[in-house]
């Protein structure tokens, strides 16, 4: 009995200590002449347990395509980046309705670690300036929008790099590290689940009342 009652204390102990452990997860992106990839790691227990996976986004800057030899990857103009400055703006406004749910789920993540580099050369000193405060309008953007959904205990390292007087692909580096004890990354989950059930119910509900309408029609 009492050797039952203790091997019940220490998996109490392991599981306490288990919950109360931080996770540290670190995501990298990179997107330049040698690479465009993520790198995700997850480490927990000083790196006793640890996962890491690389997942390639697309060709690097410059690169050709499969299939093509000599052809290059288009860079994209100042209304572009300018288009894409207010479709995420307008996303970001979009999300409002799912911000509350959202925030349940990312609150308990301290981000330890922010960096956003951004390089980007039009060969043209009007051109790249006009494209520099763009760009560092996306970096703002970027850095609120983190930092209403997660606990940011950090001043995030950010710079946009020109070029006035050569031409340089757009460039971009985003390197950061998050924090959050198990228990927290496990009720997290739970939410998020159970957000994602209530979702898929008012889905299904909505599908099958609109059904029903087309039908009396």
């Amino acid at each position: 009995m009492f050797i039952m009652f203790l091997c019940l204390l220490v998996l109490l102990i392991l599981l306490v200590v288990f919950l109360l452990s931080p996770v540290t997860v670190t995501v990298i992106y990179d997107r330049n002449f040698q690479k465009n990839e993520v790198d995700v790691k997850v480490e927990m227990w000083r790196r006793l347990l640890h996962y890491e996976k690389k997942v390639k986004i697309g060709e690097p800057v410059g690169g050709a395509k499969k299939g093509e030899t000599e052809s290059k990857q288009e860079e994209p103009s100042i209304d572009e980046m300018d288009g894409s400055f207010r479709v995420i703006g307008k996303s970001l406004n979009d999300l409002k309705e799912y911000g509350e749910n959202a925030k349940e789920f990312t609150s308990d993540i301290q981000l330890t670690s922010l960096e956003i580099s951004l390089s980007y050369g039009a060969e043209d000193a009007p051109k790249t300036a006009m494209a520099t405060g763009i760009l560092w309008g996306i970096v703002s953007t970027a850095v609120a929008f983190l930092g209403h959904f997660f606990q940011l205990i950090v001043v995030p390292k950010t710079e946009v790099i020109p070029y006035f007087m050569m031409k340089k692909p757009l460039e971009l580096h985003i390197g950061c590290i998050g924090k959050v004890r198990m228990a927290n990354a496990i009720k997290a989950i739970w939410k998020l689940a159970r957000f994602m059930q209530k979702k898929k119910q008012l889905h299904n509900a909505g599908k099958q009342s609109h059904k029903g309408k087309n039908q009396m029609a």
